[in-house]
């Protein structure tokens, strides 16, 4: 966005429970007036839109700010990023496409969302974007807070991405660490291709805690495209709104893999005459500059991708227009769609060589599966049988088969001995009992003899398995 300001603008940044704000002027070459914080009070936030404006108002006026005009950077947690591929096409065209993008999108979560891109398409090449989106109900919120102060919003951005457009062209990861959250920033020669919030807490800085934001840090890099995945011996500039000490960022950089660099080039150019960190104000003042500028390359409030405004024109000039735009985003389309088949293809192929080690062992857990099966559903009645006549012999009782004999009819035989008379009845109830066993008879029961006080028996049954 190309809106410089000859007057002065402020510089507000929203964090989850406070604003920190600096005030500057293009004619002054860029350098703050005056930096603030403003912590709200409790029950007051950005879902009460109108008694935040009001604190924010007070506050303003009690400490001499004069700017009416007023740029907001937002947190990448109200956001959703995509990097979108552009097919050789000028600006109209372009936007034409992300507006179908953007669409998509769109459907696909829940609430209206407002999007505006990063990046310029190139004519008679094809180049990419950043597509950045946002859900309305915020944009109205911050809307309903500025109007509750008295001022006027002249932009909504992001806060990471205005930050990391301040910096030189270059290469590499960028995380703004907040004591609360942070926001990660990957940039190819100065054009960011993602932004992505990582939920975190750094109450102490502990061990515990570091491990968890190195390993959001790693996470964020290997979910990222593939030719993000590697940072190429880059370092991550990391600006530090968590108060992380140099030991502690030297345990994070070991941890995470990478180098870090402290970024703290803008404090002399923001003190604070309230005595706080002024650290926390480099956003606000890289958000300032790039007002006064006109350097905002995103800007919600004025989207790029808004509706066109309708005109009245001839019949034969609309029929014209939609045929045309009918054409190109018919061929912008065949276009798109080849490419994204082609790359889920060649997803789908790495997907598949990845997996066949798996692949294998679970083929040879299912051919064992199988082999086992065929012995369950194959198994004679016979052996269905002397289970289930074993099941009827009661736990702790004396009786034992000597002989199981077993027909193909079902019709079977058993004989055996048990220490008396009771146990074997008990045997002969339960048989009788079991729906699997039917006309059960007692054909013999005796002393076994020899000396011996068991008693033999010998009982007949027809068994089925059913």
């Amino acid at each position: 966005m190309n809106r410089r300001h000859g007057r002065a603008v402020l510089a507000l940044i929203i964090a989850e429970r406070s604003f920190t704000f600096v005030e500057a002027a293009a004619s002054e070459k860029h350098r703050p007036r005056r930096c603030g914080q403003l912590v709200l009070p409790e029950g007051v936030s950005l879902e009460t839109p109108a008694e935040a404006g009001q604190a924010l108002g007070d506050y303003l006026r009690e400490n001499g700010f004069t700017a009416r005009q007023v740029v907001v950077g937002a947190p990448a947690r109200w956001m959703i990023a995509s990097e979108k591929p552009i097919p050789p096409a000028d600006e109209t065209q372009a936007r034409a496409l992300l507006r179908l993008a953007a669409e998509r999108l769109s459907t696909a979560d829940s609430g209206e969302l407002i999007f505006d891109f990063i990046g310029r398409p190139i004519r008679g090449e094809s180049s990419a974007v950043l597509l950045v989106g946002m859900p309305r109900i915020w944009l109205n919120r911050v809307e309903e807070m500025i109007a509750a102060a008295g001022l006027r919003l002249s932009a909504l951005t992001s806060t990471a991405l205005a930050l990391a457009a301040d910096e030189p062209p270059s290469s590499g990861p960028a995380l703004l660490l907040g004591p609360d959250a942070g926001e990660l920033v990957w940039r190819e020669e100065g054009r960011p291709r993602l932004l992505r919030h990582l939920p975190m807490a750094l109450a102490d800085g502990g061990d515990a805690e570091l491990d968890g934001l190195a390993a959001q840090l790693k996470r964020a890099v290997m979910l990222s495209r593939p030719g993000l995945q590697q940072a190429n011996g880059q370092s991550l500039t990391l600006w530090n709104q968590a108060g992380l000490s140099g030991e502690q960022i030297s345990v994070l950089s070991s941890r995470v893999g990478l180098g870090i660099e402290d970024s703290r080039r803008n404090e002399r150019e923001t003190k604070d005459s309230t005595g706080v960190d002024e650290a926390i104000f480099i956003p606000a003042a890289a958000l300032a500059r790039a007002a006064v500028s006109g350097r905002l390359a995103l800007d919600f409030a004025h989207s790029r991708l808004a509706p066109p405004r309708q005109r009245r024109w001839g019949k034969r000039s609309i029929w014209a227009a939609a045929l045309a735009v009918a054409a190109i985003l018919a061929v912008v389309s065949f276009y798109i769609g080849i490419e994204q088949r082609r790359a889920e293809l060649d997803r789908l192929r790495a997907q598949l060589t990845a997996m066949a080690p798996d692949l294998k062992a679970a083929q040879a857990v299912v051919d064992r599966v199988n082999y086992a099966r065929t012995f369950f559903q194959t198994r004679p009645p016979a052996l269905e049988g002397l289970r289930d006549v074993t099941l009827s012999f009661g736990d702790g009782e004396r009786v034992w088969a000597t002989g199981f004999t077993f027909r193909q009819t079902g019709q079977a035989g058993l004989t055996g001995k048990a220490a008396d008379q009771r146990t074997i009845l008990g045997v002969l109830d339960r048989l009788k009992k079991s729906p699997r066993f039917d006309q059960v008879k007692l054909l013999d029961m005796r002393d076994a003899g020899g000396g011996s006080r068991d008693v033999a028996f010998s009982i007949s049954f027809t068994y089925s398995a059913e």
